[in-house]
């Protein structure tokens, strides 16, 4: 499993969109230009712990919202508040996910 980015530059600079194929294949990321991304994960957030490392699927201490891989599976997270979510569709083809 990967993620495979597109910019989206007229979209708000923090919003994603995640497209998850059911069949397999890549997870498909559509981001605003501030969306930070490394190859296992992305987000528009901050966390305890060291940035590069990319855990803040690891911890409750989470602001913001993103992406992890981790090993066969993606993981999506909210905001560590009790007012924050993500948005989820599921289709026939794909499950998709979204932080606006």
């Amino acid at each position: 499993m990967r993620f495979e980015f597109t910019l989206e530059p007229a979209w708000p600079p923090l919003a994603w969109l995640a497209k998850c194929p059911k069949g397999g294949g890549p997870v498909l990321i559509v981001h605003g230009r501030r969306v930070e991304r490394a190859t296992a994960w992305f987000c528009e957030a901050v966390w305890t712990g060291p940035y590069a490392a990319g855990d803040f699927d690891k911890t409750d201490l989470v602001f913001g919202s993103g992406g992890r891989l981790r090993e066969d599976s993606a993981m999506f997270v909210s905001s560590g508040s009790t007012v924050d979510r993500l948005q989820t569709l599921e289709t026939r083809d794909a499950v998709w996910v979204s932080n606006s």
